[in-house]
This record gives C-alpha cells, structure tokens and sequence, in this order.
C-alpha cells in the first residue's frame, strides 16, 4: 500500500466539517478519536507552518514514520488565546500514526501544546470542539470516552490511556471531565427563546381590539402576528389609564375600563 502523502492544508475550526463532508463517506475503519499533544514545540513556540513542516521532518527522519496523525490543532502565531487553526497532516480516510496497537481504527488529533505545563487554552478547546463534532457528524464516532483496549468501542481516548503508551500525553493538566464538558458545553442545542409575539386566542384578543378601539386606544385593528402585540399595549394603556383615574380589568384578554372608587 502506498503511504499517504502530507498535505498540509489548513482550515478554520468551522470549516472542518464541510472538508469531511466534500471526502466522501468516512472509512469504514474509523471507530475511535485519540487525543494527543506535541510536547515541543508548544503553542508559545510554534511558528505556523514552518513549525509544522519541522514536525513532519522529525516524524519522518528521526521516527521513520511514513503515516502521520491526521489532524493537527495549532494557534496563529501571537494569538495563543485567540485563534486556532486546524492542519489536514494527511487524508484523514487513511489510517495514520498516533498510537501504537490503535493505529488501524483510530484517527489521531495533535494539539499545539505542553499539556503537561497548561491546560488546554480556551480557544484551543473550542477548535477541538469543532473538530471533534464534525468528526462524529462525518463518522458517527460518539464524542464520549471509551477505552482503547477493546476493539470494538467507539469514542475518543487520550493517548495515555493505553497501559502501554508509557506517556502523559496529552499532559498532566488536561483531563478528561474538563475536555469532554468543554466539548458539549460548545455543543449544546440552544433553548429556543420564548417567542413575544404569540397569540394565545386570537378571538379574544379580536375582540379586546374591538374595546380598545372603542375606547379610541387604538385606530385600527392589528390582523395576524401583530395582534400578539396588542397585550403589552394593554398593559401600557392600564398604567396611562391608572394616572387618569380609571381602572383596566384584563380577564381572558378582555379590556374593561371601571371607574375607580
């Protein structure tokens, strides 16, 4: 089999997944996401791609890999806090290197960092989540801990996580509750807001319009999503009302105005 020639090809975190999705299916293989960090360079020495083309030299000459991990999370240089950056190292529909007994089944994630001196920064965090979702939407690789002995679960793993990776990878100072909540936290469906323009019963508010416009509150009557509107009106009027010494009954969306004892 022909090795997978590096690409590095660089996208936004939001970007990734649209590049998935342009590949094609993901490969049948894949079943597993491990989590890993470089150690040196860490984000405060990294350069951009002259880094990363080093990376890929030290992988090459000084490991003799001819595989990569796939995917390598990195700051723009200056903007460690800021902004992140995600590098396609190789196809990620080719099994690469990452972690010895796992490299069949599992696509592997470089972050740009001394995970064993800093925890994951929070922009780094957030383009890891990125990555890691539209990998799960990619492959269906669930974005929860599994353990990497087994051949058959599905999910993310830290490097270290193997009994014989001998490595703290990816550091003492990331854990795996911090970096799974951050990822869902990133995730999270948003509540949908509580519409203000809802009609309740539109002829009971019809038919307050009716008062209102009789008691020249109003000059027209307000059709369709626009009648919702009319209850804060009438609350409005039931204060302005108050000042004039008259009162505002509201029952069921009906408006009736009683004089003040």
């Amino acid at each position: 089999m022909v090795a997978p020639r590096y690409l590095g090809i660089e996208l936004a975190p939001a970007d990734v997944g649209g590049y998935l999705a342009d590949l094609g299916e993901a490969p049948s293989w894949l079943r597993k996401i491990s989590l890993h960090h470089t150690w040196a360079p860490d984000e405060y020495q990294w350069t951009g791609r002259r880094s990363l083309e080093g990376i890929v030299r030290y992988w090459n000459g000084e490991l003799g890999w001819t595989r990569y991990p796939q995917l390598v999370i990195a700051p723009v240089p200056g903007d460690v806090e800021l902004d992140w950056r995600v590098f396609v190292v190789q196809d990620p529909r080719e099994w690469g290197i990452g972690v010895r007994g796992r490299n069949r089944d599992s696509l592997h994630i470089e972050h740009v960092l001394n995970g064993d001196k800093r925890a994951m920064p929070a922009a780094c965090v957030r383009a890891s989540a990125f990555v890691v979702e539209a990998l799960r939407a990619w492959s269906g690789v669930p974005v929860e801990w599994c353990d990497p002995h087994v051949d058959a679960a599905r999910g993310l793993f830290f490097h270290r996580d193997r009994r014989d990776a001998g490595k703290t990878c990816p550091g003492t100072r990331v854990s795996h509750d911090a970096v799974l909540a951050a990822y869902h936290a990133e995730h999270e469906p948003e509540e949908e807001p509580m519409p203000i323009d809802v009609v309740h019963d539109q002829a009971a508010i019809d038919a307050a319009q009716a008062k209102l416009i009789a008691a020249g509150l109003l000059t027209r009557p307000h059709p369709g999503s626009e009648a919702a509107s009319v209850g804060l009106l009438m609350i409005l009027c039931a204060r302005l009302l108050d000042q004039v010494g008259l009162g505002v009954d509201l029952e069921q969306y009906e408006l009736r105005l009683v004089k003040k004892p």
